[in-house]
């Protein structure tokens, strides 16, 4: 029997995040895992097989496929099309370049490990949290920017700085206890809020 040797429930690996380098650039964080289970049908190899040896081999060229398929492609065009991404992996992993075998040759997973896998998901894509970080920066300067525009554009006796203090407050950066209100530049300041429905409380 072969349930004496090998379970034949369906075993899940946890998603393993891996940073990739886009085509365009940005490297990318993708979380990818997988599920297979023993086929009864082809028990030599997976004789041969532990669950480690297993596990790292589906994993290293499910990343390998992802590489490619991440490495020629923009990022942000790879970052709205995991599916994609989802379905080459699962498409690479049943068409496999055969170790040793001739040019253009391929194989499977089940022929290599004695296993069918079952299920292949990429479950995200996106930017790697540095540049997420730099991008979320930079999306805060230009808010920061448009609003203190905004505030000299509405025609009151205000310098830049004390526009950009109000831009601050209007975007809930900060309260009026980390800045000194006082003198005309306070007066400027107060009315500029004023003016854009923010007033400090």
């Amino acid at each position: 029997n072969v349930d004496n040797f090998f379970s034949l429930k369906t075993i899940t690996t946890v998603g393993e995040k891996a940073t990739i380098a886009s085509g365009s650039g940005p490297s990318m964080d993708v979380l990818w895992g997988f599920q297979y289970r023993t086929d009864p049908n082809n028990l030599i190899p997976r004789l041969l097989t532990d669950d480690d040896t297993i596990i790292r081999g589906i994993r290293e060229r499910g990343l390998g496929i992802l590489s490619q398929h991440i490495s020629g492609k923009g990022a942000e065009k790879v970052r709205e099309d995991v599916q994609g991404a989802d379905a080459e992996v699962s498409r690479g992993l049943h068409n496999l370049p055969k170790p040793g075998g001739a040019s253009g040759s391929t194989t499977t997973v089940n022929t290599l490990y004695g296993v069918e896998l079952v299920a292949s998901v990429v479950s995200d894509v996106d930017y790697e949290e540095s540049y997420q970080a730099a991008r979320a920066t930079k999306a805060r300067a230009e808010k920061l920017r448009e609003t203190a525009e905004e505030v000299i554009r509405k025609g009151t006796n205000i310098s830049p700085k004390d526009a950009l203090n109000a831009a601050l407050i209007i975007n809930g950066n900060i309260t009026k206890q980390v800045i000194e209100v006082e003198g005309e530049g306070g007066n400027a300041l107060l009315g500029a809020l004023s003016i854009l429905g923010k007033g400090v409380k």
